[in-house]
């Protein structure tokens, strides 16, 4: 599944790895890439990543093995050049890649498709999302 190989990628990168850590050096034991939402008190930085879109392309057969999904990858910091470094790191491991991830999913292609700064107010948190396309086929496809 697509999400999981993100999370694999993401948490093998020694780019990542070097600003938000790693199970055995983060105080919560995670490995600091989260889906869909940060869990509250998890340390900072990290990086939540949710599918925002997604579909299939059909073929005259019927459905087809290839997708595009349009994921939001964001780097959270409790300074805002923390998050900035965070999600410039994820952009790094991801936009561009081809390849096989860990879990066997095929990615015939990642595109940087919009960037953006956030911050939340409570618990006072800058965040730094971006939305990558990815042209892809599932691991069991």
């Amino acid at each position: 599944m697509l999400q999981e190989g993100l999370v694999s990628r993401f948490a093998a990168d020694p780019g990542i790895t070097a600003l938000i850590g790693t199970p055995q050096s983060r105080p919560d034991g995670s490995n600091g890439v989260f889906p869909v939402t940060m869990p509250q008190g998890a340390p900072l930085p990290c990086i939540v990543y949710m599918k925002v879109a997604g579909h299939e392309i059909d073929s005259m057969d019927g459905r087809g093995e290839l997708r595009v999904s349009r994921v939001q990858i964001a780097g959270y910091g409790t300074q805002y050049g923390d998050a900035a470094k965070t999600a410039e790191a994820a952009k790094d491991a991801i936009v561009g890649f081809k390849g096989l991830l860990d879990d066997g999913t095929q990615i015939d292609a990642v595109f940087l498709v919009l960037e953006s700064d956030a911050f939340e107010s409570v618990p006072k948190i800058y965040q730094e999302p971006f939305d990558v396309e990815i042209w892809y086929r599932n691991a069991n496809s």
